[in-house]
């Protein structure tokens, strides 16, 4: 699993990633600088919760991915079999190639 996060961090301007449980326990991550990720993790769940609840009651199926853009960076979250695939990004990363990224190795963890 590390080494799938290494390649996602190899994309320019992707500060780190890490694979959350839908608990919010992080199980593995890879950050250049330090982050609070026990911290992001236990947000991630609650957004990940709002997210499905404004999906479901748009009766748009599955929730797949969300995405937050802010003043200075990108989280995605793309929901796994494990649970979360999470990555940061500073806000001049190029957001089509995470998320290119994202799609081919999500699949590949397990």
């Amino acid at each position: 699993m590390l080494t799938i996060l290494e390649r996602i961090n190899q994309i320019k301007g992707v500060k780190g990633s890490s694979i959350v449980s839908p608990d919010g326990i992080e199980i593995v991550s890879h950050f250049r600088t330090p982050v609070p990720s026990d911290f992001i993790s236990a947000l991630i769940v609650s957004v990940q919760q709002v997210a499905n609840k404004i999906v479901s009651n748009a009766q748009a199926g599955s929730l797949m991915q969300t995405m937050i853009e802010a003043s200075e960076g990108k989280f995605f979250v793309q929901v796994i079999e494990l649970g979360y695939l999470v990555v940061l990004a500073d806000s001049q990363a190029n957001t089509g190639l995470i998320r290119v990224e994202i799609a081919q190795v999500s699949p590949l963890i397990k």
